[in-house]
């Protein structure tokens, strides 16, 4: 695998999201070896990852814009995430040890801040390509996994990828093309590779875990003549979607007639605090917002108004808790009114109105909503995915670690993790 030389995430904001290598036996010792290396998001700076799938190429070395950046990648295997500023960037490998003039293959990339890419090493040494595949880290929904397919093979033909058996999910997928994304139920599956012309299995993976929130990339690289086929699978944390998020607003008229009112004013949605947990335990959650309204109080309490605020918006099971302005003032100023859900007498919330202390033609609206409907319902906030412990680093023995293949009982693959943020700070360069 390859090592890290100059601009790597450590010591920047991205050194949380490490790069780990998982190599692996398949279930069938028939079929060939995984490699699953797993990388962090973007950030203010544009990522880099170059995945090396040239069976022939032997290890190579990367140099971006004249430095060495990347050294001793073997095949199969991918680098660490490279953080390079906005612009184009001239890409060239070369065979371990040697000079940025005797490159095999080179390419200039345009690279936009933020948005994060694989740089792949494809084909044989004869004709071998350097590819660019943006990654889509924008937002999934919750409980989805995304996933797309690379066909890095120059002798495998087209390709087909079938999920847990059923239809191809991505149907004959060319040399060197890539598939656009798609959204799937994140859990576990099995990963089945047909050749489209003949329906033979040519790579597969049972049982493979889909996360949440979590982009793969599957490059089918190597060679069916040579047995050296391999599938490259790179995991990558996405952003997750927002989970119940609520919309809320001032509207005209009263409870009765909200659902098809005018909106007279935006309310930012409530949403539950995210710090830390204090004093007594287990106690229900309470969502808030505050929003500066650019409407002055007398003008709201002049006409029937009313507050409205939907949970899940975005979902069929969306519910709508509602309270008509007007009341009696506290001696501060302040109006509170009761939101409930419709034929409901239980309080499921409050809407306290004042007038702005800043802007004279200006009303502050703070909501304070439970996250628990009464009687049961969909939360307010968004979701919060508990975060997977990092697995221990162990040091596979030198014959695993350059073929990516490893030894064991077939019915329970061995895992090894190659971990190269402890590597990264104690590699110099050649």
């Amino acid at each position: 695998m390859g090592y890290l030389i100059g601009r790597t995430l450590l010591g920047r904001r991205w050194c949380c999201a490490s790069l780990a290598i998982l190599a692996f036996a398949l279930m069938s010792a028939a079929m060939p070896t995984n490699v699953i290396a797993q990388e962090g998001a973007a950030s203010d700076e544009a990522g880099v990852l170059m995945v090396h799938g040239a069976a022939d190429a032997g290890e190579v070395d990367l140099y971006v814009d004249g430095s060495l950046e990347v050294s001793g990648m073997s095949y199969p295997s991918v680098s660490d995430t490279l953080a390079l500023p906005d612009g184009d960037h001239e890409f060239a490998v070369v065979p371990t040890g040697a000079a940025v003039e005797e490159a095999i293959a080179s390419t200039t990339l345009p690279l936009a801040a933020g948005e994060t890419y694989h740089v792949a090493l494809l084909g044989l040494v004869a004709d071998l390509q350097v590819n660019v595949y943006p990654v889509d880290l924008g937002p999934i929904a919750p409980g989805q996994s995304r996933i797309r397919l690379i066909n890095g093979s120059p002798d495998a033909g087209p390709l087909d990828l079938l999920l847990s058996g059923g239809d191809p999910l991505f149907p004959s997928v060319a040399f060197p093309s890539e598939t656009d994304h798609a959204e799937i139920g994140a859990g576990t599956i099995d990963i089945e590779l047909l050749a489209t012309d003949s329906e033979t299995v040519v790579l597969a993976n049972a049982e493979t875990e889909l996360v949440t929130g979590t982009v793969y990339n599957l490059y089918a690289v190597g060679q069916l003549a040579d047995d050296s086929l391999r599938l490259i699978q790179v995991a990558s944390s996405g952003e997750t979607a927002a989970s119940g998020a609520s919309e809320a607003a001032i509207v005209g008229g009263t409870c009765a007639g909200s659902g098809e009112a005018d909106v007279v004013a935006q309310l930012n949605g409530p949403l539950s605090a995210s710090g830390d947990s204090l004093g007594t335990a287990d106690l229900p959650p309470v969502a808030s917002s505050f929003t500066a309204v650019g409407l002055a109080f007398d003008e709201i309490i002049a006409a029937e108004h009313a507050v409205r605020v939907t949970r899940d918006a975005a979902e069929s099971s969306a519910t709508a808790v509602c309270g008509e302005i007007g009341g009696v003032l506290t001696e501060t100023g302040s109006l509170f009114i009761a939101l409930r859900e419709a034929n409901q007498r239980d309080l499921a919330g409050m809407a306290i109105l004042a007038p702005s202390a800043l802007e004279p033609d200006a009303t502050d609206v703070t909501l304070l909503l439970t996250a628990e409907p009464p009687g049961g319902g969909s939360t307010v906030a968004a979701d919060t995915a508990e975060a997977t412990p990092e697995p221990t680093a162990t040091e596979p023995a030198a014959d695993e670690a350059e073929a990516g293949t490893l030894e064991g009982d077939d019915s329970v693959p061995e895992i090894v993790v190659i971990d190269n943020r402890d590597r990264d700070s104690d590699t110099e360069a050649p």
